[in-house]
């Protein structure tokens, strides 16, 4: 797995209370791990801005190729480490790297690893054939939402093809991104053997071919190897009903309980298509979040594609011993679908059985049901 950050020991003043207060009394010190976008870059001082952060671009870097700091651009997405020893590495974070084609200035669309995408401010001087870094947010409808589109020509970097998404479809050799890009997973590396699972967002690199990305590495990316003095910028894309926990760009999930501190909002605002920044600290097998900053808000009707069934359980599907879908109240035909991020409140799926009261909690992806969360009622 992805090791984005340095774990640190956080401060236990983060801890101390809940509060809506947006500028607390004191400094607060610079997080030494960040994954966020660039706001700023200020060549000068040789400075970038990231979650309102400044820090020196000591070492930036690509796939282990060492970059400019005049090759970066506002709203490319990066993570940042700091220490002691190395400064402070810039490491960029595309959602999607490759060859461009069916460039549509007037439409501003374009074509990328068999992903139609579009762009409000897609650069004039981009055409078919060139190669881009593709930045981007979880959308409500399972797609993508664009921060920036990057022209590259370093010969280093050209032929790096990447792509990042949800797990849909899954079969011992092939899984598709977004319900719609095919991988052929055959020949590739899973980072630390991490078993797949639909539901998971990963990290694909290999080559665009055919209709087909031929994977040849996959990184399941979470948020399990955060480091405590590190902050997460991004997307809420579930909420619990009872607000005891969210899920951030579609990655992973964080606790609340009330020693949750927020800044320029309060509980109620921790809504799906909220943008935030997270900080947290690990809680046994769960994150817990320590700090919620609100940002603005996405214009995605999330709304519609959330869902909450209330009933009695029927047709559970099993494959190797783990739920993959179920039906609900007999007298409906939609299946619910289950995945890696389906989490079973208070009970173990392997007492998830046919007749059982539960209320389901969920998301709406490509036209697919999926739990989010499961809960037994009294």
């Amino acid at each position: 797995m992805k090791k984005l950050f340095l774990a640190t020991a956080i401060s236990a003043s983060l801890m101390a209370c809940n509060s809506d207060d947006s500028n607390p009394s004191g400094s607060e010190p610079t997080p030494q791990g960040v994954s966020g976008t660039i706001e700023l870059i200020d060549v000068d001082t040789n400075e970038i801005t990231v979650n309102g952060h400044r820090y020196n671009a000591d070492i930036i870097a690509y796939n282990g190729t060492l970059l400019a700091l005049n090759q970066l651009q506002k709203n490319m997405s990066v993570n940042i480490m700091t220490s002691d020893q190395d400064g402070t590495q810039v490491r960029l974070n595309p959602t999607i790297v490759g060859v461009v084609s069916n460039v549509n200035h007037t439409e501003n669309t374009f074509t990328i690893n068999g992903v139609v995408l579009t762009f409000p401010e897609l650069s004039d001087d981009i055409d078919n054939g060139d190669w881009v870094m593709v930045s981007s947010l979880p959308a409500a409808d399972g797609g993508y939402t664009v921060l920036s589109v990057v022209e590259f020509d370093d010969v280093n970097l050209i032929g790096q093809a990447e792509i990042e998404g949800l797990i849909s479809a899954l079969t011992g050799t092939h899984f598709q991104l977004a319900n719609t890009i095919a991988v052929d997973y055959s020949n590739a590396v899973i980072d630390d053997n991490d078993t797949l699972r639909n539901g998971q967002w990963v990290e694909v690199k290999g080559t665009y071919n055919n209709n087909i990305f031929d994977a040849t590495e996959i990184d399941v990316e979470d948020y399990e190897d955060l480091g405590d003095d590190s902050e997460v910028e991004g997307i809420i894309t579930w909420v619990a009903n009872d607000k005891t926990s969210f899920e951030l760009n579609s990655r992973g999930r964080f606790l609340i309980n009330n020693q949750t501190k927020f800044d320029d909002g309060n509980l109620n605002n921790l809504t799906a298509g909220q943008m935030v920044e997270v900080d947290s600290v690990k809680q046994g097998d769960n994150r817990l979040a320590t700090e919620i900053e609100f940002d603005e808000q996405d214009n995605d009707d999330w709304e519609l594609f959330e869902f909450e069934f209330d009933g009695i359980v029927s047709d559970v599907t099993r494959t190797a011993g783990i739920v993959t879908s179920f039906k609900m109240n007999g007298q409906t035909p939609q299946v619910i679908q289950t995945d890696a991020k389906t989490v079973y409140d208070e009970f173990n799926q392997v007492n998830f059985v046919d007749g059982i009261d539960v209320e389901v909690e969920g998301v709406i992806i490509n036209g697919d049901f999926v739990a989010r969360e499961i809960e037994i009622n009294d």
